[in-house]
């Protein structure tokens, strides 16, 4: 029995998908290996405004 050539393209597809996942980070593994800046002290205004809170103004 001959496998049908859209099953070759799709696994290929779906080899090149998971490759290009780890790549970006998009794999639970993945993201363990990115490198993340160090939180800054001071949160930024869209942080506080997501947050609920007002920010201060600075003048």
């Amino acid at each position: 029995m001959r496998q049908r050539p859209e099953v070759a393209i799709a696994r290929v597809m779906l080899d090149e998908m998971r490759e290009l996942g780890a790549e970006f980070g998009l794999t639970p593994a993945a993201r363990l290996r990115l490198a993340l800046p160090s939180p800054e002290e001071e949160p930024d205004e869209f942080e506080l405004f997501l947050a609920g809170k007002s920010p201060q103004r600075r003048d």
